[in-house]
């Protein structure tokens, strides 16, 4: 049989795009099989320098009852910041946490904190009447020698985690867990130091823990400007707190912090040194760190820093909208946001808060009026400027 020309051509054609169809099943193939070249065929890579660290605090409760609309989860769409975390309850009827799995499929890259908020039981006195509240066996901490010599920090370590497993292993697309939120240490220096090292302790097992649930930690989340920083000398509480921040580093778990200013977030940091008390203040962290144990925050293996509450909060009810301005809020957020790009291992701040459970104290907190200015900012777009728009009082 003789080809015509034309047949000889569409032959060709046809032999060429077979070839390119099996060379992409075999690249396919062996991206299965291997997860460095899964890596190349799926990246999952912000852009250097990512627009914008800035995120939210959420809960997915509906800002619309009536037509159920979550939007955190629009601005999540659109705007694919690098974390976001979920606030939600221990209870199997909380679905906060099956947002997580949502959130991946519409921006993978986006790492996803979540906290399991643990009630504390309350009774009434039946001789006064008064509400008396008692601390959950999960969210007790410091109850170590000398206050409980039978309870080590490991030992309330197991006692969360029996608390919260369940819920860890039905959400595997929560990235990062919290445990006790805002611990509080004693005034006394040396008590205090003894509270750090059970800490450490405490937090060293609940990455172990949930290390078998193939899932990491988010440890500390320390309230703003604490635990004390010193300049000088070893015996300090993030000296105590050490053993976790390593654990935390070669397990790929993160460091969680709090960083709130009021009535203003510029003004409790210092412009010449760069850092600041309440502000900035994990800029100091990692300069007394780095001292004593050089790579700790710095380098290719540093420990990464997430800022899980932000924002303008000088108590309940007065968060931002009680001082400032939505173009003025935006403008400190953007300021914020330039700090936080800085820092390499620093991944993100989600900002408190959006669509939490409903709490009149927390409404002057709400970021309804700044969400389209936050997803200006992951687009580049500068949402101060008169000629965007995306800023009106």
């Amino acid at each position: 049989m003789t080809y015509q020309p034309y047949q000889r051509i569409c032959f060709n054609i046809f032999f060429r795009v077979k070839l390119i169809l099996i060379i992409l099943l075999f690249s396919l193939r062996s991206s299965a099989e291997s997860p460095e070249a899964a890596f190349l065929v799926n990246p999952c890579s912000f852009p250097d320098p990512v627009p914008s660290k800035l995120s939210i605090h959420t809960s997915f409760y509906p800002s619309n009852p009536v037509n159920d609309v979550r939007y955190s989860f629009e601005f999540i769409k659109r705007a694919k910041p690098p974390l976001v975390k979920i606030l939600g309850g221990v209870a199997e009827s909380d679905d906060a946490f099956s947002w997580a799995v949502k959130i991946k499929q519409v921006s993978p890259c986006t790492k996803v904190i979540g906290r399991i908020f643990i009630g504390n039981p309350e009774s009434i006195n039946t001789e006064t009447g008064e509400k008396i509240t008692e601390l959950h066996p999960a969210n007790r901490i410091f109850y170590a020698p000398p206050n409980n010599p039978d309870l080590s920090p490991e030992d309330q370590a197991n006692i969360w985690f029996e608390v919260v497993k369940d819920k860890v292993k039905k959400y595997p697309d929560v990235d990062y867990w919290e445990g006790v939120n805002e611990p509080a240490f004693a005034p006394d220096k040396d008590v205090a130091l003894k509270e750090m090292h059970w800490y450490a302790r405490y937090e060293v097992k609940r990455m172990e823990l949930l290390q078998e649930l193939h899932t990491l930690a988010c440890i500390a989340n320390f309230s703003m400007g604490t635990p004390h920083v010193v300049d000088q000398g070893e015996n300090t509480m993030w000296e105590a707190f050490y053993p976790a921040l390593k654990k935390a580093q070669e397990s790929s778990s993160i460091l969680c912090l709090h960083e709130y200013g009021y009535p203003s977030m510029k003004k409790h940091f210092d412009e010449n040194a760069q850092e600041g008390w309440f502000v900035g203040r994990y800029r100091k962290v990692m300069r007394h760190m780095e001292k004593v144990h050089p790579g700790l925050f710095k380098g290719e293996n540093a420990l990464k820093i997430a800022f899980t509450e932000a924002g303008i909060d000088g108590g309940r009810d007065k968060g931002w909208k009680s001082v400032l301005s939505p173009c003025a809020y935006l403008d400190e957020l953007k300021w914020y946001d330039r700090l936080l790009k800085k820092d390499d291992n620093v991944i993100g701040a989600t900002l408190f808060q959006f669509e939490i459970f409903p709490d009149p104290a927390w409404d002057s907190f709400d970021l309804k009026r700044v969400l389209n200015g936050l997803n200006a900012l992951h687009h580049g777009i500068d949402p101060t400027s008169k000629e965007t728009k995306y800023c009106a009082d």
